[in-house]
């Protein structure tokens, strides 16, 4: 957007509220100014994947090296469910609010008289950051800070008394420090409609206890997760238990520590899990705090004095349920996925760059909608598909004011929003569909009315070799279209009469003992060879044609689809997809009208001695390309 690119900018504008969402995709395109987007990409996630328990084992050697071993408690977290819907901002937080937490530590837990001013800089640098990434992080940071700094005034009181000046001082600095971040988020909270927290219901307490027990932020794919996070779980309580015991054991069961930082976190964090609504403003709320509470349980228990042999023996077995979990449920799931992107990948160079491409997913998987970004990964493209640009709190916001007004129905933008363009914006079509699954039997079952019309003004330019993915590109508007379904009769008995008035030959094969629509269709065999044989008069050299016509039952190498212009043009087609459920298939033929065309006809055919059943023939010719 910032290069320039006109098509690109009249769809997307760059969202000016200041979210607390927008570090991933400034990062992503840092980097994308040196890597390819893949590379880029994998980047990204490596300041979780790798940054969040690298943070995590530092904290733990600093201020409990004799429970390192526990620092691997992390290592599961990373394969969160979150992290697998794509929540990459919720994910960067974590490793950001403990690289925050540990300069912090570092340069403001000793009681010294003063700080520098290049201190508060940085801090408030890293504040800022986890502001941009999460709104909930930047929350969570204050709140940590805060403790710690009730934690070093109780040391402070113990040992040399408190400069309360200096304190003050201290924390009018930190206060003005979060002002900027508590400003932006009141804007935007102002800004953006939520929805209203009074009319959510609560998930109910005994499900969230079972989110509790069943370890849900680690539950990914499938119910049967809980399974191995049950036995995680329990592994959690046995430490805990130690945990708890060790702390009360240690002659200061009354003093505020440093670890209890953590377990104040732990249980604050508890109380808003059971009382805020999942649905409150960003939504999924009891699923992050799901996660929070975890990660500040295990980071309380690695803080803590416990049997250095045991805790060894107890993360050893954490680590290896979650490396059994892992390979038995998520990575075959993730060989697949990969898969998928890469032929998702392979399918995008048949897509010119600066175009628009409308993807529909007739798959039922929530993993896989979003895969389809991955057509736009590389190259400059507009991908219509509901997204964060609906949301108003990501980097860039939809340009309603000059997107183009799209030629295609509503009912196939699949939860789209695209009104409130001005009428007298210009008109456009849509230059790519990209059609992820079966499409053939959901267009037959009705749904998604209008997709098929659609596609009379497109053409296939490549089929996977699953057959999974298809993408049609624009035609142009059709200059002509004729459909015939053996349904009417002229006046004679003799012939069709088409969608056009045009008159089709061969009305002797009708028959209403198999049909794909209507009450009739047309029989051939060896002794009635020749059906809907169409004499095309107003066809121009150049002009392409979409021919189809559904054929019953789907024999391969008998009975087809035939395109002839005396003895220099002849083209057959007898085979095509076959729609599962009702045994037809469709033969689908893209003929370029020659330059003689004097005796230019289209037909069906059937030499054999087997019945074959044909019915719908439709005809669209389309101007020279």
């Amino acid at each position: 957007m910032y290069s320039g690119n006109s098509l690109i900018n009249s769809f997307f504008t760059i969202n000016k509220t200041l979210s607390p969402n927008l570090t991933d995709h400034y990062l992503l395109a840092l980097f994308n100014t040196v890597f390819r987007s893949t590379v880029s990409n994998k980047l990204l996630i490596l300041i979780f994947f790798a940054g969040f328990p690298l943070c995590f084992r530092y904290i733990i050697k600093k201020y409990n090296p004799g429970g390192i071993a526990l620092s691997s408690l992390s290592i599961p977290f990373t394969h969160c469910f979150l992290f697998y819907m794509g929540f990459y901002n919720f994910i960067l937080s974590f490793t950001f609010i403990l690289i925050s937490i540990i300069y912090y530590l570092h340069h403001f837990l000793d009681t010294k008289d003063k700080y520098s001013a290049k201190e508060y800089i940085i801090f408030m640098f890293l504040v800022l950051l986890n502001y941009f990434t999460n709104g909930i992080s930047f929350l969570y940071l204050g709140i940590t800070c805060g403790l710690i700094e009730l934690y070093k005034l109780s040391i402070s009181r113990r040992e040399n008394g408190v400069d309360r000046k200096l304190w003050v001082r201290h924390i009018l600095l930190l206060v003005l420090i979060w002002l900027p971040g508590l400003v932006m988020l009141y804007i935007f909270n102002s800004k953006v409609a939520f929805p209203d927290s009074g009319t959510i219901s609560k998930i109910p307490s005994g499900e969230l206890l079972n989110g509790l027990y069943s370890l849900k932020c680690l539950c990914v794919f499938t119910e049967e997760d809980r399974v191995y996070t049950h036995f995680l779980f329990a592994v959690l309580m046995v430490l805990f238990c130690i945990a708890f015991c060790r702390r009360f054991r240690n002659g200061k069961p009354t003093r505020f520590l440093f670890s209890d930082i953590f377990i104040v976190m732990f249980a604050g964090t508890l109380i808003c899990y059971f009382i805020i609504p999942d649905g409150a403003a960003i939504g999924m709320i009891s699923d992050r705090l799901n996660f929070y509470l975890f990660i500040f349980l295990i980071l309380w228990i690695a803080l803590q004095n416990t049997f250095k042999i045991i805790s060894l023996f107890l993360s050893v077995t954490f680590v290896t349920i979650h490396i059994i979990f892992f390979f038995k449920m998520h990575y075959n799931t993730l060989i697949n996925l990969n898969n998928n992107i890469v032929a998702i990948q392979n399918a995008s160079k048949s897509v010119n760059p600066n175009s628009i491409l409308l993807p529909v997913n007739f798959e039922n998987s929530w993993l896989e909608p979003h895969l389809f970004d991955y057509m736009g990964i590389d190259k400059p493209m507009v991908i219509l598909a509901s997204s964060e640009a609906d949301l108003g709190w990501f980097a860039v916001n939809r340009n309603f004011h000059d997107m183009p007004k799209l030629l295609i129905p509503d009912n196939i933008l699949n939860g789209i929003e695209l009104g409130n363009i001005p009428p007298s914006n210009p008109k456009k079509y849509i230059d790519y569909f990209f059609v992820y699954g079966n499409y053939k039997d959901t267009i037959n079952s009705n749904y998604l009315s209008g997709f098929k019309e659609m596609l009379d003004s497109y053409s296939p330019i490549y089929v996977s070799e699953d057959e999974k993915i298809h993408i049609f590109s624009y035609l142009g508007p059709f200059l002509f279209s004729l459909e015939c379904g053996a349904e009417k009769l002229d006046s004679n008995k003799g012939r069709f009469v088409a969608s056009n008035a045009e008159l089709i030959d061969n009305a002797d094969a009708r028959d209403s003992t198999i049909k794909h629509t209507g009450n009739y269709s047309i029989k051939l065999n060896k002794d009635k060879i020749y059906g809907f044989t169409y004499h095309g008069k107003n066809f121009k050299n150049g002009d392409l044609l979409k021919i189809t016509v559904w054929k019953y039952p789907a024999l391969k190498d008998t009975g087809g689809l035939v395109v002839s212009c005396g003895k220099n043009f002849y083209k057959t087609v007898s085979t095509g997809e076959k729609n599962k459920s009702t045994g037809w298939e469709e033969l689908e033929a893209y003929i370029t009208v020659p330059e003689d065309n004097s005796n230019f006809s289209i037909y069906v055919m059937n030499d054999k001695p087997v019945n074959v059943w044909f019915d719908d023939l439709k005809i669209v010719r389309y101007p020279s390309r």
